[in-house]
């Protein structure tokens, strides 16, 4: 009997990637065949992340059109998951519990839409820092880990292409490898429109959506669409 390939095989099954952190937080994601092999292509080329040891990224992309960037002194390990294939499209899963439920839309008559109304609502880009969540207590019964100003996971919706600087993604057409730039800040402008400057090496893990970084054209090539 023929031996499977692994082509063969990661059709056969639904395919995740799960990174556990330094402190204890794991993440899960979803992904598709093709976001896995291209992760897993540029997880074994030695020379596709650029900034040094002492930081630098790994990123990888996501179904649902988004972008995951990892500081690599956080990781523990990553694995490929695989599990029994379930014949639906990966959906995104909410590591950071930030994801929010809009309004419900009403028919004219005061009931529920057809659809159920409410969607998820996922914020554009999502930061988690290396700052540990503060337990203390601010007043009676509220403690500063339960006060956004001084937890450690951020969110923000007000972006548009070209709003995120501090990394870009490079292809060398000769070596057939990319790389990832990482400069001293992620700069952007937030919700309220001040200005953002956030050293890199803070970062723990940074999500956001594809367009605000790579373009069309590059992304086709990561996955080697084209």
């Amino acid at each position: 009997m023929p031996e499977m390939t692994q082509a063969e095989f990661d059709q056969l099954v639904d395919h995740s990637i799960r990174i556990e952190l330094m402190d204890g937080f794991t993440l899960i994601y979803p992904i598709s065949v093709e976001s896995k092999t291209a992760f897993y292509r540029n997880l074994n080329n030695d020379d596709y992340i650029d900034g040094g040891e002492d930081l630098s990224f790994t990123w990888f992309y996501l179904p649902s059109d988004r972008l995951v960037l990892v500081n690599n002194n956080d990781i523990i390990k990553i694995i490929f998951c695989t599990d029994k294939r379930s014949g639906e499209a990966p959906t995104y899963h909410d590591n950071f519990g930030i994801m929010e439920r809009s309004e419900p839309d009403y028919d004219i008559d005061g009931s529920d839409s057809e659809d159920g109304g409410a969607a998820l609502i996922l914020p554009q880009l999502i930061i988690l820092d290396r700052r540990p969540m503060e337990d203390s207590e601010l007043v009676k019964a509220i403690a500063m880990k339960t006060d956004g100003c001084f937890g450690n996971i951020s969110s923000y919706s007000s972006l548009d292409a070209g709003d995120v600087e501090g990394v870009e993604f490079e292809y060398d057409t000769v070596e057939d490898f990319w790389s990832l730039e990482v400069y001293k800040y992620l700069q952007f402008n937030d919700d309220d429109g001040e200005a953002n400057f956030m050293p890199l090496r803070n970062l723990s893990v940074i999500e956001l959506e594809r367009p605000l970084l790579m373009s069309d054209e590059d992304l086709d090539m990561y996955l080697e669409r084209k």
